[in-house]
């Protein structure tokens, strides 16, 4: 086959001569290049190599452009919404409105997480990613159909990023469907039964707040300290603007065709839910007509300032914004116009209000809530808790640690009920229920289509309480998807579905087995949760009396050998790997004979 790139071919045999030239040393070294793994071995082919020979073949290699087309479609999905999303906040009030109130209620992105999840579910996903249809026989992975095997890889990386992908939308926008004043939103939904399940919804949260605070006065035990840190997580029951929602909400008698309500409501969701064309676009402009007029020696008069300013594509646009009225122009010229002149703002006042109470750091870390990803991900386990805790079993808060316990991207089983687990968060999990079909001894599950008459499109929300092998109710496996060529014949119709890829097990056994990230108070409280003893030698810092403290791989290699005697040492190793990420069991082994050593 020719080569495409004249230099590169010149490039590949001068390599290949100094390979012949250099012995083994030399093409090992070569080999290691050829496939970089870590920044710096990049650096140095990069170095060796010009950037359109670099480009040549890295675009050349297969499995970057299947890498490459595994993220362009899977993103499809994300991209689509978020296109929807910035045309509709481009139309006016009405159609901000209505994309809150979906939000609201889940319908505008829970069927981009169901979409996502059963990509691999349709023959369209499988011409995108270039793989073989069903072949209608038995396929010898390892010997003439080597071929799948590769398949498989692709198949199983795509549904991989589709689970982050759809994590990561449940967890970043169930606080719309969770969280106050964004509920209020659903007072403007299109179909009435959905907008009378959010009022219930916002009662019942509040109801529940108000049961959790009043607890929390009157008591002060284990109970009252989860409940303390729930509170903290939600934070928003004590904002202002909340307690105003809830007041007017109970005046209406939580009825939302009250016009308080409704106004109340239009108010806080009819404006543009994303900066994206009203500031973003804006300063991008200005910044662009400030770096042309300073380029060169060129210098623009007012009249081609105003004109390049006022062509921002933000101004063309249909949507209501701030403008410049009358009695501002009338007001501004009252003023002197030595008054106008300056090069920056100055305020009239030296320090705050004592009533707003932001005058220091330690006031705004007293009064209100953390914000950002991680805190909005928080509010939502925090709320969904007090929903599914009724006040007679808040005692059972302190017990939800052992949730954590379910891994992303496997299947729980509880029952006949299975659901493909997408994180968990401080005291919950969120999942999606499947459906189960059995051919030729195996178990299939498949991501059923999403229910368009559902009252609210949000995730199950899972709950576990027993980190005891014995007595938990839960089990737990790693699944992967078929591939199309793979499927057993009865069920080729639906193109592909997820099997278990390790045995179903109880779910604090199958967490350890699959390596399931757990901290080190966490790992603590399942050994005690199994009688597991606490690690009789630790090989941490030694303290003032000489005895090294415990570390997180003390505790891991207990629990590990506690709930797997009987399994080989180098099994076990390769376990240890999983769930502790960085393990080498040559430098654990060295750390005790030093402390050995030490102690004789």
């Amino acid at each position: 086959m020719p080569n495409d790139c004249p230099e590169l071919e010149h490039r590949q045999r001068a390599s290949a001569s100094d390979a012949a030239d250099g012995g083994a040393d030399q093409k090992d070294d070569d080999e290691e290049d050829e496939n970089p793994e870590t920044r710096e071995h990049f650096q140095r082919m990069r170095k060796d190599t010009s950037n359109p020979v670099l480009a040549a073949k890295l675009f050349r290699d297969r499995s970057l452009q299947d890498e490459i087309n595994i993220i362009g479609v899977t993103t499809r999905p994300v991209v689509e919404e978020f296109v929807e999303c910035i045309d509709r906040q481009e139309k006016g009030q009405e159609s901000c409105l209505r994309w809150n109130a979906e939000l609201a209620a889940g319908d505008a992105f829970y069927p981009t997480v169901m979409k996502l999840l059963s990509l691999h579910q349709t023959f369209a996903h499988v011409s995108d990613l270039r793989l073989s249809p069903w072949q209608g026989r038995a396929l010898d992975i390892d010997g003439l159909d080597a071929w799948a095997k590769r398949e498989q890889e692709i198949w199983v990386q795509s549904f991989k990023v589709c689970v982050e992908l759809a994590s990561a939308r449940c967890w970043s926008q169930l606080v719309h469907s969770a969280a106050m004043p964004n509920l209020m939103a659903g007072v403007f939904h299109p179909r009435d039964y959905v907008r009378d399940t959010l009022m219930a919804w916002m009662k019942r949260c509040f109801v529940r707040i108000q049961d959790a605070v009043r607890y929390v006065e009157e008591n002060d035990d284990d109970t009252a300290a989860s409940l303390r840190s729930i509170l903290k997580d939600i934070g928003f029951h004590r904002s202002q603007l909340v307690l105003e929602c809830w007041a007017v909400l109970e005046k209406s008698n939580w009825d939302f065709r009250n016009n308080d309500v409704r106004e109340l409501a239009f108010s806080l969701h009819a404006g543009q839910s994303t900066t994206k064309m009203a500031c973003e676009d804006s300063f991008n402009w200005l910044a662009s007509v400030c770096s042309r007029q300073s380029k060169g020696s060129q210098r623009y008069n007012k009249w081609t300032k105003w004109f390049y300013a006022s062509a921002n594509p933000t101004l063309a646009k249909t949507f209501n914004m701030v403008t410049t009225t009358l009695e501002d122009l009338v007001r501004v010229q009252c003023v002197p116009k030595s008054d106008l002149h300056g090069s920056s703002f100055r305020s009239t006042a030296n320090y705050l209000p004592e009533e707003v109470e932001l005058r220091n750091l330690l006031q705004v870390k007293k009064k209100w809530m953390s914000a950002g990803t991680a805190a909005e991900m928080r509010q939502v386990a925090a709320v969904q808790t007090l929903l599914v805790t009724p006040p007679d079993k808040f005692d059972k808060l302190q017990t939800r640690w052992a949730g954590s316990l379910f891994m992303k991207g496997a299947v729980a089983v509880r029952g006949a009920a299975a659901y493909l687990l997408l994180g968990f968060r401080s005291y919950l999990c969120l999942a999606v229920r499947l459906q189960q079909f059995e051919a030729d001894n195996k178990i299939y599950w498949q991501v059923p289509p999403l229910d368009e008459q559902s009252k609210l499109k949000i995730p199950a929300v899972l709950i576990n309480e027993d980190a005891s092998i014995a007595t938990c109710s839960w089990k737990m496996c790693s699944v992967t998807p078929v591939i199309p060529a793979m499927m057993p014949e009865q069920l080729k119709n639906l193109t592909s579905l997820l099997t278990p890829s390790s045995e179903l097990e109880p779910l604090p056994k199958a967490a350890v087995r699959l390596g399931n990230w757990l901290d080190k108070a966490t790992v603590r409280k399942l050994c005690l949760a199994n009688g597991i003893a606490q690690p009789s030698q630790g090989t941490g810092k030694p303290g003032k009396k000489g005895v090294r403290s415990l570390r997180k791989a003390d505790w891991v290699v207990a629990l590990v050998r506690g709930m797997f005697p009987d399994m080989p040492e180098d099994e076990q190793h390769k376990i240890l790997k999983m769930f502790m990420k960085t393990w080498d069991p040559r430098q654990l082994h060295a750390r005790v004979t030093s402390w050995t050593a030490w102690t004789r």
